[in-house]
């Protein structure tokens, strides 16, 4: 029997846990958080929710120190502060396989770096949660657009989060042009720092541009009284212009001039952790990205970033996002 724990059931935590406690595979279920609110608000949505009968137990606890036995699975959904904390207080007590773990990974490149090296030193496994890869519209579209020369990706909206979120379009950058080294300039991002929705994390608004030795990316985000987002890729012989908040996308070939429309399907959280979790513990290779290649995504982001923050205020001594 499989051993899943879950720590963190915010309101992504708990789509974490709606997702894993459907899995095909006898598991057990532990869940941690600090907070009793949160136990209790994740345990009525349990109850309330799917469940597979491969599930024997679920198991509601406030500290890691009461977590049982070696672990197959670990998913953290925390906030990155505490994220390497965390991982250090866990791995100190028992022997877990796998990690999933949450984006922003870490709030500097010293924490980065840490965190890979733990993870070596324990030999436990990581992949970073940037579900657009398991997206079936995207993985159709890496296949309609391999052999392909990518030029550029850019993510043009307004209130998507762009602090937390642009890794996210980072990912999907690596995924569909299969690059992976940039460089990040964030002169055209706004010279002031926001109150995040999060409280003690910050925002920014503006252009960020992103370049490697084959393509490009823009992420822009604006002000405005609702989210907007708009995904536009360029190759040498097709044009894609993807409107999550509507659903579809718009595949064009330029050889021919011609064009298809279709509507796009986006799961939620609660559909994803599953699958990930299933092929995972049955030795099929995670979709989602490995955390070495996430690593390297991550440190350009968090460097460049930082350094913005240093700019406007030299108290930041880390990157205040999530």
């Amino acid at each position: 029997m499989k051993n899943i724990l879950l720590i963190g059931v915010g309101k992504l935590g708990v789509r974490h846990l709606q997702a894993i406690q459907k899995i095909n595979i006898p598991a057990k279920i532990q869940v941690v958080d600090n907070s009793i609110d949160s136990l209790q608000l994740a345990k009525e949505i349990s109850d309330s929710s799917e469940k597979s009968s491969t599930i024997k137990t679920i198991t509601f606890l406030r500290n890691i120190s009461d977590v049982e036995g070696e672990i197959d699975v670990c998913i953290i959904a925390t906030s990155a502060n505490v994220r390497l904390n965390i991982m250090k207080e866990l791995l100190s007590l028992t022997k877990v396989n796998n990690f999933l773990l949450e984006k922003v990974l870490f709030q500097s490149l010293t924490q980065l770096h840490e965190a890979i090296n733990l993870l070596k030193s324990k030999g436990a496994k990581a992949w970073v949660n940037c579900p657009r890869r398991m997206y079936d519209f995207y993985k159709d579209l890496k296949v309609v657009l391999d052999g392909d020369e990518f030029v550029s990706l850019k993510v043009c909206g307004s209130e998507w989060g762009m602090a937390c979120n642009s890794i996210h379009f980072i990912d999907l950058w690596a995924f569909l042009s299969k690059d992976a080294k940039y460089n990040l300039k964030c002169t055209k991002l706004e010279p002031v720092i926001y109150e995040s929705k999060r409280p003690g994390f910050m925002e920014v608004y503006g252009i960020l541009t992103g370049s490697s030795k084959n393509s490009y990316f823009e992420l822009i985000c604006t002000h405005a009284d609702k989210v907007s987002l708009e995904i536009e890729i360029e190759t040498n012989n097709h044009h894609v212009l993807i409107n999550e908040v509507f659903s579809n996308m718009r595949v064009t070939d330029k050889r021919n001039d011609s064009f298809v429309d279709e509507k796009i399907s986006i799961p939620f959280q609660s559909n994803l952790t599953n699958i990930f979790c299933e092929n995972l513990l049955s030795q099929q290779e995670p979709e989602l990205v490995c955390f070495s290649e996430s690593a390297c995504l991550h440190e350009a982001y968090l460097e460049s970033l930082l350094q913005f923050f240093k700019n406007i205020d030299l108290k930041f001594k880390e990157c205040p996002i999530t």
